[in-house]
């Protein structure tokens, strides 16, 4: 897990992933460190040893050069990547990157993505029991855990999704070319 910074959604994911027994994983977080970015570009260099590169807002300038091209090496050849946006992720520099190239998300070549505004989240119906969405066994307990979920705080703008990608999650009011924006993408 590389972090680019402490926050409620980091220590969440840790406690979760810290309870199962099953999960092991390593933890790389910005707290103002000079060596940052030489840090994350490091942590990729053995990228190979993992099943899952786990990237919560994390600044474009720290996967940059070597490590980019990791990461996406590392995802062509079957390896997992789950990235968490931020006010540091999926800026311009995402857009024109070798990263793109791996995310579900067409990406804006703008630096003012990141949109502090309440956002409910819709799943769209044909994808509700994707596995990725499932948190129990019973299809109707998931529907209402979903539902319950209070609105997030902020979000990423994206400009849709790549083709091959699938939507598990939209925006409840805004639109990218007339469709509900992508929120949640495999």
């Amino acid at each position: 897990v590389l972090a680019g910074n402490p926050s409620a959604d980091l220590a969440y994911l840790r406690r979760l992933w810290s309870a199962d027994e099953n999960l092991e994983f390593q933890l790389v977080v910005n707290e103002g460190q000079r060596d940052w970015s030489g840090r994350g570009q490091r942590r990729l260099r053995d990228i190979n040893q993992y099943d899952v590169v786990v990237l919560v807002n994390v600044a474009h300038d720290v996967l940059a050069g070597d490590g980019e091209n990791r990461l996406v090496s590392f995802v062509k050849a079957g390896g997992g990547v789950l990235t968490i946006g931020g006010r540091a992720s999926f800026d311009g520099a995402y857009a024109v990157s070798g990263v793109a190239e791996i995310l579900p998300w067409r990406l804006s070549r703008s630096d003012e993505t990141y949109q502090e505004a309440l956002c409910s989240i819709v799943l769209p119906p044909g994808n509700r029991r994707h596995p990725v969405l499932r948190v129990s066994d019973d299809p109707l307990a998931d529907e209402i855990a979903w539902q319950a979920l209070p609105p997030l705080l902020a979000y990423n703008r994206v400009l849709g999704t790549v083709p091959q990608a699938t939507v598990l999650a939209v925006h409840e009011t805004e639109r990218v070319n007339g469709k509900p924006m992508p929120i949640m993408a495999v």
